[in-house]
Parts: structure tokens; C-alpha cells; sequence
């Protein structure tokens, strides 16, 4: 021991008492300062977090922004190739509906015309028929015709193609 210690012994200083009061002081100023490094940590730690979750948000906002502007653009692509789908559709619809009225107008005017053509024939066979009676009649004698004297005879109606 040293000397200084047995002077603090001979003033009734309990000197293990003071070496462990020592130590403990030392053991709580070195948590005391741990505490204080564990709490700079822990508030550096929470800017830094913080710091780090502001630029998330910003990012999140600038992809979120990206893709709502690609979408309205796909979407206004998608609305101009319905539109002109569309378009084609109806412009094929109006060509096809000219080709049928074209082809019903024609088949309208095959059938009248060959309608007319066998009219015409009929007409030409009744006529026929009749100068063939009118022969007869004549040969026999007869009147050839009665025309003025038939309350039901008209006059054939002609047709022209």
C-alpha cells in the first residue's frame, strides 16, 4: 500500500468503499455516456430514416406520375385505334350496303325487264291470235271485226322497251 492510502485509512476513510464508489461512478458515467451515444445514434438514425422515407414518398409520387401519364397516353393510343377501327368498320358496312342496293337494283331491273319482254310477248300472241280470228271470221264470211259493236273490247295497250 501506499502511503497516501494509509493516510486516507488513518482519517477513517474505508478505502474498498471509495475504490468501489469509484467504480461505479466510472461504470455510470461510462453508461451515462453510452446513453447519450445510443440516443445520437438512435436521433441520427431517425433523420437519416426519415430523410430516407420523404425520398421514397417523392419517388413513389414521380412513378406513380410516370405511369398515370403512360396510361392516359395508351389510353388515348387505345381511343384513337378504336376510333379508327371503328371508322374502317363503318366505311366496309357503307360499301357493303352500296353493293347490296347496287345488286338488288339490278336484280329489280333483270326481273322488270324480262317481266316487260314476256308482256310484250304475250301482247304480240294475243295479237296474233286475234288477226288469226280475224282471218277466219273474214273466210267464213263473216265480219272481220266488231269493234264498235263489243261493249267489253279495248283496244291492246302497247308497251314500249
Amino acid at each position: 500500500m501506499s502511503s497516501g492510502a494509509l493516510h486516507y485509512r488513518s482519517a477513517g476513510v474505508d478505502i474498498s468503499a471509495s475504490d468501489e464508489t469509484k467504480a461505479r461512478i466510472a461504470k455510470l458515467v461510462s453508461a451515462t455516456a453510452i446513453h447519450q451515444a445510443a440516443r445520437e445514434s438512435a436521433d441520427k438514425l431517425r433523420v437519416e430514416g426519415h430523410a430516407l422515407l420523404t425520398e421514397a414518398k417523392a419517388e413513389a409520387a414521380a412513378v406513380v406520375a410516370e405511369a398515370r401519364g403512360a396510361a392516359e397516353r395508351d389510353a388515348g393510343e387505345l381511343r384513337a385505334e378504336a376510333q379508327a377501327r371503328a371508322a374502317s368498320i363503318r366505311a366496309e358496312a357503307e360499301a357493303y350496303a352500296t353493293k347490296l342496293t347496287s345488286d338488288a337494283e339490278d336484280y329489280t331491273d333483270a326481273t322488270l325487264s324480262d317481266l316487260a319482254q314476256r308482256l310484250q310477248k304475250a301482247a304480240s300472241t294475243a295479237e296474233q291470235g286475234r288477226a288469226a280470228l280475224a282471218r277466219r271470221r273474214r273466210d267464213r264470211g263473216g265480219s272481220p271485226s266488231r269493234n264498235g259493236s263489243d261493249p267489253h273490247r279495248q283496244e291492246p295497250a302497247t308497251i314500249s322497251g
